[in-house]
């Protein structure tokens, strides 16, 4: 079930959303929505709420802060000055019970709402409002039908299994609440998840619970007591689009193909999905919602999949041009290649299915028009981090924000690609000179940012005051795997000179040294840095300059 959450935590959720949306339209359709039965609940006129024939709403219509008229038909509990209210943002709800806080990541498809369990705070609340507590949470997390009405300022049903919940937009003019999600994965290509509850329902203990992976044209479920399903897909934005094209069953166990199937029909309705920070997922649509988490983030090579020569199939869909071939290697800890002009080469890491490169060293041909384009894809999308999925036919997808690369092995051909070595421990200091693709320096004047390791610690001055903690070896890792586990010290962030673009930096920074990462080090002393979504380059310094 849910944890509690400390009261701190989520106050910091909440504030980023409680601002509020401009008043929507009238959303009364003449027909009902298909995404509007959610068992029979009614509103506080006795009005079954599938019969209120909702349309569908956008994130816009919902975007903001309500307060609650009523819960099941009831005012809420007087408080004073304190009221209960919900407010929603892109992919997150939230709001007060009058008691403790709560809030979560939740989807709208449709006129249907699919949320995450609620992480709430501790608070002990006592007799009805202890009973207003448990309904409006439950009711929120139990997919409920949407009515938005064109009264004045907008009125809101929330309707679900065990209620009703009315509620009022409070305020209008502010803009949406930020997403509370940043750091969450974007690409599911090359992911895989353990399924943790289906349809609002949660499956214990840990171990033997189903796992969902995407690769870069197909989905598979397997474990929990069955063989394999799967089928087809391809990702839009935020939306799964789905076709379920092979079900395997092998033994099923109790009521494990139930949810196989269940899982089946949620991806073929087009779902939309959203992800957290700490590796939190849920999908909700055609009546059905899940919530799962990624396995722990053990940073193993896997260079092993990339080994050798590929020919580049196709760049965003689209064979390459160009009067020689597209194609790419890759060693143990570098690359080589050429988009079909000039040809480049790099250091690269390749760990829980990501790609994290050096920016390529290239020969400098003019290279215009389509095959100048072509050549700064594809060096975009290398630098991008990009998501390594399997493709049919021994195919690799390495998927961007913007498209794909496909790679089609060239049998019998040899690829050489540079070889750097992975850091071992040796004190060394690096300047920084790349953060995820980006410079870190725009102008001479602009600081540099410098890295220095030493025997169990790391220290960053980045001109935005310092950055500093330990390291240590991970553990549980194959053998010859080389990874560090991160931790930041306990510090106040930096004031002062610490503002704009370096202020921006700072949160990324703490996301890659607080967790495992890899060090590799070029043959001319370029450094690469990687984590487990973000990136730094740069250069080890000679003992002459430190």
């Amino acid at each position: 079930m849910p944890r509690p959450i400390p009261l701190a935590a989520l106050a910091l959720f909440l504030a980023a959303c409680a601002t509020t949306a401009s008043p929507p339209a009238a959303r009364v359709a003449a027909a009902p929505a298909e995404e509007t039965t959610a068992g029979d609940p009614t509103d506080p006129g006795g009005v079954p709420v599938a019969r209120l024939r909702a349309a569908p709403l956008s994130d816009a219509d919902l975007a903001g802060r309500w307060r609650i008229l009523s819960v099941d038909g009831r005012p809420p509990v007087d408080l004073g000055d304190r009221t209960a209210y919900l407010v929603f943002g892109p992919g997150s709800y939230g709001g007060s019970t009058g008691c403790n806080s709560f809030g979560g990541y939740g989807v709208l498809v449709g006129s249907r709402f699919y949320a995450s369990g609620a992480m709430q705070t501790a608070i002990g609340c006592q007799g009805a409002l202890e009973a207003q507590e448990r309904a409006i949470v439950s009711i929120l997390t139990a997919s409920p039908a949407l009515v938005l009405t064109p009264d004045a300022g907008g009125t809101l049903t929330l309707g679900s299994a065990p209620g009703t919940v009315v509620a009022r937009r409070e305020a209008a003019g502010a803009p949406p609440p930020p997403r509370p999600d940043q750091g969450g994965e974007t690409l599911l290509a090359g992911t895989e998840w353990t399924i943790g509850s289906v349809d609002g329902a949660w499956r214990m203990p840990r171990e033997g619970r189903p796992i969902l992976r995407f690769e870069a044209d197909r989905w598979t479920i397997s474990g929990g007591g069955c063989g394999t399903s799967g089928g087809t897909w391809r990702q839009a934005g935020d939306r799964i689009l789905g076709l379920r094209d092979a079900i395997v069953s092998r033994g099923c166990a109790g009521d494990a193909w139930a949810l196989y199937d269940t899982v089946a029909e949620l991806l073929d309705a087009g779902p939309r999905f959203v992800t957290g920070p700490n590796g939190e997922i849920l999908i909700g649509g055609g009546g059905h919602w899940i919530t799962g988490e990624r396995p722990r983030a053990v940073l193993a090579d896997e260079a092993a999949l990339l080994a050798g020569a590929w020919t580049i199939a196709a760049i965003d869909g689209r064979p390459p041009e160009g009067p020689r071939p597209a194609h790419i290697a890759f060693g143990p800890t570098g690359y080589s290649g050429s988009a079909g002009c000039n040809s480049f080469q790099g250091y690269q890491m390749a760990h829980r299915r990501r790609l994290f490169v050096t920016m390529p060293v290239s020969t400098e041909m003019g290279c215009g028009g389509t095959l100048g384009a072509q050549e700064r894809r594809v060096t975009a999308l290398l630098a991008a981090a990009p998501r390594i999925a399997l493709g049919e036919r021994g195919e690799i997808a390495l998927v961007d924000e913007a498209g794909s690369l496909r790679l089609r092995r060239a049998e019998g051909a040899d690829g050489w690609a540079p070889e750097g070595r992975l850091w071992t421990g040796a004190p060394l200091t690096a300047e920084l000179t790349m953060l995820d693709a980006e410079p870190l320096r725009m102008r001479m004047s602009e600081p540099e940012t410098r890295l220095r390791l030493t025997a169990q610690r790391f220290d960053i001055d980045s001109g935005c005051g310092r950055l500093g903690g330990i390291w240590r070896r991970q553990s549980a890792v194959p053998a010859g795997v080389s990874a560090l586990e991160f931790l930041t010290d306990a510090e106040p962030d930096p004031e002062g000179a610490c503002a704009g673009a370096l202020a921006a930096r700072l949160p990324v920074f703490k996301r890659l040294f607080n967790g495992p990462a890899r060090v590799l080090i070029g043959a001319s002393g370029e450094l690469l840095v990687a984590g487990d979504r973000h990136w730094l380059g740069g250069r080890v310094l000679r003992p002459s300059r430190r």
